[in-house]
């Protein structure tokens, strides 16, 4: 290089540095001018808003051949990622003939709002806060689900022939109100002599809810026969579906995650059964990653399958429980250095929006997603392909916003 610039006139010696800091200037600038990410700006979240601008977003990715959906929430307490799930239950309903919506509860606690969504007879809708409150959800979540079944019994009554079913696919950690809704609905219709040993049985030896299970699935295998005759099969297969998940939740759900979640996989594909089905979970249990319930139906439905998480740049003010004496808190929670909304933040200054998986992977991030379960520990979550779409929030608060009525 010295022997071929010593070589040059004196006039382009002295020119040639500045043309090189000139071209060094320009692909600096132009680095930058292309140092940017696609999104799409969050839309109107109240929850009689419009649903257009998640048409504008989502109609080319949620296609045809999209059955099932996956709804995520970073956290069970905070409003907005909550808010952003009814949105997109609206649209897939109202714009994509989704008929059938599953939540991260059990399907025997959400009986008797199903129930209430699909009668045609029940007309009130003053009644959905009293259902909804055996959910024993955080008191947000209790407050945007009530808005959302509302806004779901208005459109059954408006389309009784296309009506809109909802369920649940967890597991239950707690087994007494179906012991006894069993005992009083069914043996004791059956036998009251039956019924009466069987509750004296319990009484007299203190019986735990493995022992009242036990004793209830044995009656259930001696009278099958005549139980579905009197029930019809739709009937009849649903409270054995619920007698079945009722035993799979004795199971220690803590100590073994991945039993609980590789329930709650079975229990969705049973409960879709076929249909395009919308799901309302956690972050946790339906990204794409190991271990977890995601990573299942990904493997059964393959593209078949969309998943939409949401996380937080700056902060999130959400409620948490106290499991020792299970009361709620607000508790605030920054984002982990190596998140991807932060990451986001810091390398492009965009704080919230819309995005999509392929054009982040394509930055070269990984997929690095904050979750925070109800006991309030904040970690990561990731893998290859952990999501479709990622929508992003600057602040994610536990304040009920205009649009929804307590």
């Amino acid at each position: 290089m010295k022997k071929f610039y010593g070589h040059l006139p004196g006039w382009a010696q002295r020119l040639l540095p500045a043309v090189g800091i000139h071209v060094m200037s320009f692909g600096i600038a132009s680095g930058q001018s292309d140092a940017t990410i696609p999104y799409s700006p969050i839309g109107p979240l109240h929850i009689d808003s419009g649903t257009a601008w998640v048409a504008r977003i989502f109609d080319s990715k949620i296609n045809s051949r999209i059955q099932i959906v996956g709804l995520g929430e970073v956290s069970h307490g905070g409003f907005e990622p909550a808010a952003l799930k009814v949105k997109m239950i609206q649209y897939l309903v109202e714009k994509k003939g989704y008929r059938n919506i599953l939540f991260e509860l059990p399907d025997f606690n959400c009986m008797p709002i199903r129930n209430y969504l699909t009668d045609r007879r029940i007309k009130t809708l003053s009644i959905i806060d009293s259902l909804v409150k055996p959910l024993r959800v955080p008191p947000i979540a209790a407050s945007v689900l009530s808005a959302l079944f509302r806004w779901l019994k208005l459109y059954n009554l408006c389309h009784p022939g296309y009506m809109v079913q909802i369920g649940g696919f967890d597991i239950p950690d707690s087994h007494e109100v179906f012991c006894n809704y069993f005992l009083y609905n069914y043996i004791f219709r059956h036998n009251i002599d039956s019924a009466q040993i069987m509750v004296n049985k319990w009484i007299s030896s203190l019986a735990t809810d493995s022992m009242k299970l036990r004793d209830i699935f044995a009656w259930f295998n001696d009278h099958k026969n005549v139980l579905a005759a009197s029930l019809g099969k739709k009937a009849f297969d649903q409270l054995h579906f619920h007698i079945s998940n009722q035993v799979n939740g004795l199971q220690d759900l803590f100590r073994d995650i991945r039993y609980r979640d590789s329930i709650m996989a079975r229990n969705v594909q049973y409960l879709a059964a076929g249909n395009k089905t919308v799901l309302w979970a956690h972050n946790v249990h339906l990204y794409k990653g190991s271990s977890y319930m995601g990573l299942d139906l990904y493997h059964h439905y393959q593209s078949g399958y969309f998943v939409l998480l949401t996380d937080y740049s700056k902060e999130a003010a959400v409620t948490v429980v106290n499991t020792v004496d299970r009361y709620y808190y607000i508790r605030s929670f920054q984002p982990i250095a190596s998140s991807t909304p932060l990451l986001i933040l810091n390398m492009f200054g965009i704080a919230s929006g819309i995005f999509f998986h392929d054009e982040v992977a394509s930055r070269l991030m990984a997929d690095r997603i904050n979750a925070i379960p109800s006991y309030g520990e904040q970690f990561l979550i990731g893998s290859k392909n952990a999501y479709d779409a990622l929508v992003i929030f600057d602040t994610i608060t536990s304040t009920l916003q205009p649009g929804y009525k307590k």
